[in-house]
């Protein structure tokens, strides 16, 4: 069941969206962090009561993108990038270095349920690799070293140095995180003015003999 702080940022991200259908990848992903990780059967229903949408529509999205996961997840989500570009830039090794340092395979969860280890196609930081996401923060030019800091900081229960958002926060990130949640202030931001539609004139119509 969706907790009343995630029903309530669905119904926030709704008011983004020129419908309740556009808003549905968000609203997934408020889903899946709520519900621990993964999209439960009955979490998914929750998501198509709240935006008024068939649920085969909700089943069918959600199983048509695979961020969404349908099976318990570890607490830290460890997406290794392994396609081409990053492959050159010495991705193998860097799977092979958190294959060694968390004794698990692709696709594989921890016993205590703190890492789950994957290999995904590209997360569109070519030029910065060898790379990987965990959970919502992007990680760049991963070494031996690098990867047993991160490692260590995360079993700490600690956030790792270097992570993504600390350093890069205007770089996009699903919007289903609200900036609390991200740890961003934005306290001391003025908003912007909002866009004002300038009205076409009409055109005359055209003389007819």
């Amino acid at each position: 069941m969706l907790s009343n702080a995630a029903i309530d940022r669905i119904q926030q991200l709704v008011k983004e969206y020129p419908n309740t259908k556009s808003a549905l990848v968000p609203a997934l992903y408020v889903a899946q962090r709520d519900n621990g990780g993964h999209l439960s059967r009955d979490s998914m229903v929750e998501v198509a009561e709240e935006l008024s949408l068939p649920e085969s529509h909700v089943f069918g999205v959600a199983t048509f993108y695979s961020m969404f996961y349908f099976e318990p997840v570890g607490k830290h989500l460890v997406q290794v990038c392994g396609t081409s570009p990053c492959r050159l830039r010495g991705a193998a090794n860097a799977i092979d270095c958190f294959k060694g340092k968390l004794g698990l395979e692709i696709g594989q969860t921890s016993e205590d349920g703190l890492f789950t280890l994957q290999e995904v196609e590209c997360l569109a930081a070519c030029h910065l690799a060898p790379m990987a996401q965990i959970n919502e923060d992007y990680f760049f030019h991963l070494t031996e070293a690098r990867v047993d800091e991160i490692i260590e900081a995360l079993r700490r229960g600690e956030k790792p140095q270097g992570a993504e958002f600390e350093t890069m926060r205007f770089n996009a990130h699903p919007i289903a995180l609200s900036d609390e949640e991200l740890g961003i202030d934005v306290s001391h931001l003025t908003p912007a003015e909002p866009v004002v539609k300038k009205e076409k004139s009409a055109e005359a119509a055209p003389a007819t003999a």
